[in-house]
């Protein structure tokens, strides 16, 4: 069923036609000229000294045959519309709207939460107006205006980065924006922010121990494999050479018999700490599991080269100054891409089995798998 106009409109159209009919009235029959000037000037006066009354009487009248009122209609929708903005003041999740050209039109009050910044009122806060990428990390911005000029109208695009903190902190934000095109108003885009620091943290701790070893937060064998499939695919376009130093502590056994596991634990983290200060920033070094750690050079160019290192390495260990370290000593076997094996898994294989000849010919010493045959 359709809907009858408005009240207002209503009782101006019939006030402005009464004084309309005067004047039609008048020019028809000017012998009555009198008359109606006097009726005319009647409905004016009338008009303007009872306008407020005329106008209840109308209203109700009108209400009963089914017209709506301006006001009412106006009022009813501010009243939904604080209710709803209320509720989404009630929610962790920052709601934004954003002009097609992305600048902030208005924003929920969680805003203030997400950039660690004095509370504003949402409706007054300095940040409306101003362009939305004005408050993300400037490494991030150019993906996040790239995906606001693309957006289609009924589809919804999400993406991660960082948001400025007045606290410097980092600040994780999930992003969902879609645009709304609206044929009577501007078109505008509406988005949701939710923050996920937390949660993008976690996940990168959850990463990393995959990765890594939990005693001495070193490479394991996972990441360790990647990275030597990574240096073997780059020495294959170069004339570079790849070595893989297999190390095993000798005597450790003996560490934790006699000083117990806890003190064994320390000095394999006392060792990983020092083999690694005496590596290059490029090389990787990886505990393989027990008192086993590897070692992988990049970047070689000679044999002398990776004996020097492996040298310096076991130097290193002889030179710790405590008891318990004393006990310890290293036995190396050495590997080379492309020398010794054409892959990685081969280059393993071959560097464990130098560490093997290493152990049988006295431990404390360097094999190359070269040097086996």
């Amino acid at each position: 069923m359709a809907k009858l106009p408005y009240i207002e409109p209503t009782i101006r159209s019939i006030a402005g036609g009464l004084v309309t009919a005067s004047v039609v009235l008048l020019y028809v029959s000017p012998d009555l000229k009198f008359i109606w000037l006097t009726i005319l000037f009647f409905v004016s006066i009338n008009l303007l000294q009872s306008s407020f009354t005329r106008f209840c009487l109308m209203e109700k009248v009108l209400k009963q045959f089914g017209f709506r009122s301006e006001m009412d209609e106006i009022k009813s929708l501010n009243k939904i519309n604080a209710a709803h903005l209320a509720t989404l003041n009630m929610l962790s999740e920052v709601v934004i709207k954003l002009s097609t050209d992305g600048k902030l039109i208005r924003l929920t009050e969680s805003w203030n939460k997400l950039l660690g910044v004095e509370i504003f009122n949402i409706t007054s806060c300095p940040c409306l107006g101003k362009p939305f990428t004005d408050f993300v990390e400037v490494e991030d911005r150019t993906a996040l205006s790239q995906l606001l000029s693309q957006l289609k109208q009924n589809e919804i695009s999400t993406l991660r980065f960082r948001m400025l903190r007045a606290d410097l902190a980092e600040n994780w934000v999930e992003g969902k924006f879609t645009l709304f095109v609206n044929n009577h108003e501007q078109s505008v885009i509406r988005g949701v922010l939710r923050d996920v620091t937390e949660s993008n943290l976690q996940e990168k701790r959850i990463a990393h121990l995959a990765m890594h070893d939990a005693l001495t937060n070193l490479p394991n064998r996972i990441l360790l494999e990647e990275r030597m499939e990574q240096a073997i695919n780059q020495a294959r376009r170069t004339e570079f050479k790849v070595a893989l130093l297999f190390i095993d502590l000798d005597n450790f056994k003996q560490v934790n018999d006699v000083h117990g596991h806890e003190a064994g634990d320390q000095l394999l983290i006392a060792i990983s700490n020092i083999l690694k200060s005496n590596l290059r920033t490029s090389d990787t070094l990886a505990r393989w599991g027990g008192d086993e750690f590897v070692v992988l050079l990049q970047g070689m160019q000679q044999v002398s080269e990776i004996c020097n290192i492996a040298e310096k390495l076991m130097r290193a260990i002889e030179n710790m100054d405590d008891d318990i370290s004393k006990l310890v000593t290293l036995s190396i076997g050495a590997a080379i891409f492309p020398d010794d094996a054409d892959t990685s898994h081969n280059l393993l294989q071959h560097a464990d089995k130098a560490l093997f000849f290493a152990k049988s010919q006295g431990r404390n010493n360097i094999q190359l798998y070269n040097n086996m045959n």
